[in-house]
């Protein structure tokens, strides 16, 4: 799908199913596979989620209609959530890691990984954007080490939330 559009989406637990729009994803996104694509969606989920104030979970309103009870709404186990939320987030984070893509041979550019790691997960950007962004050009090399990248570092992401109690279960 284009960049920018919406998709709808299901979502199903224990009470039934729903449906709602989402953005849809960039196609870097969609290229990979499918558990990367889930560790992209687990990391743009729980980084809304923080950036929103970390004080609810994707679930709280399918308890609240499904009649499964009021766990973890109290006050106190919303800052909870709120708290693993963020710490789990840093967790995603840490597995991007703080490795440079180098962008270009001459005059190169100095890009951090988890800068393209957020603009793909939470800005949308598809790899010409973010080029044109720094003043650069699309290439097959760029193309190629932007998609590494990206790939790489889902990959890490999936490895550590195997590895990390996930707020949301």
């Amino acid at each position: 799908m284009a960049h920018g559009t919406l998709e709808a989406a299901a979502i199903q637990d224990g009470f039934g199913l729903e449906f709602c729009l989402r953005r849809a994803r960039p196609r870097q996104v969609e290229a990979l596979p499918h558990h990367l694509r889930v560790a992209v969606e687990t990391y743009a989920a729980t980084a809304e989620a923080v950036l929103a104030g970390g004080a609810s979970q994707p679930r709280d309103s399918l308890t609240l209609s499904g009649g499964g009870g009021s766990a973890g709404l109290t006050k106190d186990g919303r800052q909870a959530a709120a708290v693993d939320q963020v710490t789990f987030l840093r967790t995603m984070e840490s597995a991007v890691g703080a490795g440079v893509l180098r962008l270009g041979r001459r005059d190169p550019v100095d890009v951090p990984v988890i800068e393209w790691w957020r603009a793909v997960c939470l800005g949308d950007a598809t790899v010409a954007g973010f080029l044109s962004k720094r003043g650069l050009s699309r290439t097959a090399t760029r193309n190629a080490a932007l998609t590494d990248a990206l790939r790489d570092a889902a990959q890490r992401v999936a490895d550590a939330v195997g590895a990390t109690r996930n707020p949301y279960s």
